[in-house]
């Protein structure tokens, strides 16, 4: 299986972060179906689908700085917070 990740072109002004380029979405795939299609959507332009390392999780923006994984990590440590990604199970899986 492959993980593929659609990225947001997110502009300047748009909401209270920087300029960025943001993983919206995610999609494991088998290896001979190739990436999502995003021709119909529209603002296609703004939008682009790329093959994504494990680890990598919504949210996180091309070449943060924290948390890196595969290219991609967190503009800033609030924005792992917010998303929950540093909260550990309340419960165990075994019992």
């Amino acid at each position: 299986m492959q993980r593929w990740a659609i990225l947001k072109e997110i502009q300047p002004g748009e909401d209270l972060k920087p300029a960025r380029t943001e993983v919206i979405s995610i999609h494991s795939r088998e290896e001979k179906s190739g990436p999502p299609n995003i021709a119909d959507m529209s603002m296609r332009d703004r939008y682009e689908a790329v093959e994504i390392a494990d680890g990598v999780v919504i949210g996180m923006v091309k070449g943060g700085k924290v948390d890196p994984i595969g290219g991609f990590g967190w503009l800033e440590e609030a924005d792992r917070v917010q998303h929950g990604t540093d909260l550990k199970p309340k419960y165990s899986a075994t019992r």
